[in-house]
């Protein structure tokens, strides 16, 4: 008796749904910016729509689907959805535009700036997401896919929150200093780090929701598990490295300019005293 291809179902399992609706959101993104004229840079809609389209593909693809027969793949697709796409799409928003609408809803203005102070949403994140890879929680959370998609949220908006003050996608009073993001972002990494650890160094399954799932690609639990945690370190340390490079070489321009306005508001003195004197 030929053996059962998980595979071969799987390649049919599309979110129609969410990938509609991740449309819907791109429609709305393009036509609200032509309607009341945000001022978006060409770097700002590029990089809401790679944040949209990631979040896609991760999400309403059969990638997710392969997610829950290999843990690896899985933690690839949490590695996209909290680590990547939350800049991205917060980068993509109009500061202006959205300070404005935040600035009507009182308890919404509140609400972000409390939650988006950096110990508060660094430390949010997280604690959840450690909390949510505790075995028998996360293999409660398989087997239960209304409960998976709630945890999903709640972690999507987490990272969200986290993400804000790095981003920054409304004009608030006291955002932090560049050399402080770098810090802030340094010490996301080091919270992220135990979890993943625990993962990569384990010498037992610790997720059982794995070990009866077929095995594709012939890989065995053990190594696709410390795999898992191995991708997501290493896609994590990409994506902070990358930021704080962004943050700092925008930190260096800032200081270049800075220093070159100065100068020239020396010259000018200097020119306004010599006329004086003639």
């Amino acid at each position: 008796m030929m053996e059962h291809n998980p595979i071969s179902g799987i390649i049919y399992e599309w979110n129609i749904l969410l990938l509609l609706g991740c449309f819907a959101v791109g429609i709305y993104y393009q036509r609200k910016q032509q309607a009341i004229k945000m001022e978006l840079t060409q770097k700002q809609k590029g990089s809401f729509y790679t944040g949209l389209a990631l979040f896609a593909i991760a999400m309403g693809t059969p990638v997710y689907s392969i997610g829950h027969y290999l843990f690896s793949v899985h933690m690839v697709i949490q590695s996209i959805i909290y680590l990547a796409v939350p800049p991205l799409l917060l980068y993509g928003l109009p500061k202006r535009k959205l300070g404005e609408v935040l600035n009507r809803v009182g308890v919404l203005q509140s609400s972000i700036r409390f939650l988006t102070k950096p110990v508060i949403a660094v430390l949010l994140f997280n604690g959840i997401f450690s909390f949510y890879h505790v075995p028998f929680i996360f293999d409660y959370l398989m087997t239960n896919s209304f409960f998976m998609g709630l945890s999903t949220f709640v972690l999507f908006v987490l990272a969200l929150i986290m993400w804000w003050p790095v981003v920054s996608p409304a004009e608030f009073k006291g955002t932090m200093k560049p050399l402080y993001k770098i810090a802030y972002i340094c010490v996301m990494g080091i919270l992220l780090t135990p979890a993943c650890a625990l993962i990569i160094f384990s010498k037992d399954l610790l997720y059982t929701s794995y070990m009866q799932a077929p095995q594709l690609f012939g890989i065995g639990p053990l190594d696709d598990q410390q795999a898992g945690g191995a991708f997501m370190k290493f896609i994590q340390e990409i994506i902070y490295g990358t930021v704080i490079g962004f943050i700092f070489f925008a930190w260096s321009k800032d200081q270049k300019n800075d220093e070159l306005e100065n100068k020239l508001g020396e010259y000018e003195e200097e020119y306004l005293n010599n006329l004086r004197e003639l």
